[in-house]
């Protein structure tokens, strides 16, 4: 579900698509999506893996938590599904491309991500794909947490990763 171009571009789409691990706000996801676990590509993990060695540390701690015991399972992608990344953009890094042909042969799968070419190729092909401002809105609407408690999460997310939202409004409305 991630993708690397580049090493300042592959912290900064990290720092976007993991921030909720980052904020140690899993559980938070669990619950508005009503999962036991979340599930990451090979792809994806590879990716990680990746950012952690040209010293992205930060993500150590989500590599550990693909466990029997941790909050992600590694999930394998069917021969359908490996043949589906093949006709997908090839502007979509291989955690993306994996994820999406997951979505697209599995009912019932959303995609999390903050890579706007994802999100954009999810929507134009009516796949479930929920990003940062989404995920934030909605967990208010469904009374996951307080309006004041996003609020909260929100400035941690701002303080912690020196991230900018910038439709606090909107996700507030």
């Amino acid at each position: 579900m991630t993708s690397l171009r580049g090493e300042r571009s592959d912290r900064r789409r990290h720092e976007h698509r993991l921030t909720f691990t980052r904020v140690g706000a899993v559980p938070l996801l669990h619950r508005l999506l009503d999962v036991d676990r979340l599930h990451i590509t090979s792809g994806t993990y590879h990716e990680l893996r990746k950012a952690v060695e040209v010293g992205c540390v930060f993500l150590e701690p989500i590599l550990a938590g693909i466990s029997a015991e941790g909050a992600l399972d590694l999930v394998e992608l069917t021969r359908v599904e490996i043949l589906a990344v093949k006709d997908l953009p090839g502007s979509l890094g291989a955690g993306e491309a994996e994820s999406i042909a997951v979505c697209l042969h599995r009912p019932g799968t959303r995609l999390l991500t903050n890579d706007k070419r994802a999100r954009n190729f999810c929507q134009e092909r009516q796949l479930p794909c929920l990003y940062l401002p989404a995920i934030l809105r909605a967990l208010w609407v469904r009374k996951v947490l307080t309006k004041k408690k996003v609020r909260d999460l929100i400035r941690q997310i701002e303080t912690e990763q020196g991230m900018v939202i910038k439709n606090k409004d909107e996700i507030l409305k």
